[in-house]
């Protein structure tokens, strides 16, 4: 089942930013409806600044059981091509994260044209340097700081595996990887939209830096210190599922312990979510907190 909209019967919010855009926080806070009395609280934390970086603020959203105390974090990815999207669009992940026991740290980072002007890999140091933000500021809250995991979708799936294969073990690598349809080797694209948006991502067209390309799949980074992973794809879908089904057999390949979910039909990251939800957190449960959650 996927995350349940009605999971806190009080919400406290937090470090609210003037600014936010009124209609941001009014979805935010219609998003947050009344639950049943046995629903537990949820402090949220608005923009909390984690990064400066070429004078862009990059910010994220706290979503932390009340109370919480050493427990697990998860980062959330959004999706958007890795030109469009934004943290806002992620509230109930991340109050279905902290109704399962974790830290939720929704986040924000740089884009590509014409959301931004940046390119590869530029969103994945800034997730690297949130996943370092986390475990630095992990008591502030509630969090184990030694115990950081990331989920994403789409393209904010390919940022997550990217921050799983990538960067210091037990400072920016993630503890733990979700997937739901992220691109793992970026040259495979098969569609003429696809390749565009991963061009555009990296900058230059793949007959002129194949190299570049290569280096923001996360295929090509697989180590056997790489994160725990959770693959998920679906058969016939806008990533093709090969990409999936070779990072899965990379990762085990190198002794990394994985779980491959292929769901049949053209369903891309968030549209097979309900389907998906409840293994997602199994598997970060079992990678970061031995499976207690």
């Amino acid at each position: 089942m996927g995350p349940n909209p009605e999971v806190a019967d009080m919400v406290r919010i937090r470090n609210s930013s003037t600014a936010r855009s009124a209609a941001a926080l009014i979805a935010l806070v219609v998003s947050l409806r009344v639950a049943p009395a046995a629903a537990s609280p949820i402090d949220v934390y608005l923009d909390v600044q984690y990064r400066v970086v070429d004078g862009v603020v990059l910010t994220l959203d706290v979503y932390a059981p009340a109370g919480a105390k050493e427990l697990p974090g998860v980062l959330v990815v959004h999706g958007g091509a890795w030109k469009d999207g934004d943290k806002i669009d992620w509230v109930e992940e991340g109050q279905a994260l902290a109704a399962e026991g974790f830290v939720a740290y929704v986040v924000n980072y740089r884009l590509a044209p014409p959301g931004g002007t940046w390119h590869a890999i530029a969103p994945v140091q800034d997730l690297r340097a949130a996943v370092k933000w986390v475990r630095v500021n992990a008591v502030l809250y509630g969090t184990d700081g030694a115990k950081v995991g990331i989920l994403g979708a789409s393209a904010g799936g390919n940022l997550a595996m990217m921050a799983g294969t990538t960067g210091s073990v037990g400072r920016g690598r993630a503890d733990a990887v979700v997937s739901w349809s992220g691109s793992t080797q970026l040259r495979l694209a098969e569609t003429g939209g696809t390749q565009s948006n991963r061009a555009n991502y990296v900058g230059c067209d793949l007959s002129t830096c194949p190299a570049e390309w290569d280096y923001a799949s996360p295929y090509f980074h697989v180590d056997a210190v790489a994160a725990p992973t959770y693959v998920a794809n679906s058969t016939d879908e806008i990533v093709p599922v090969e990409e999936a089904i070779t990072m899965a057999d990379a990762l085990t390949g190198f002794g990394v312990p994985n779980q491959l979910r292929i769901l049949e039909g053209t369903r891309h990251a968030r549209a097979y979510e309900d389907d998906v939800w409840e293994e997602s957190m199994a598997f970060l449960h079992l990678y970061l907190d031995g499976g207690q959650g």
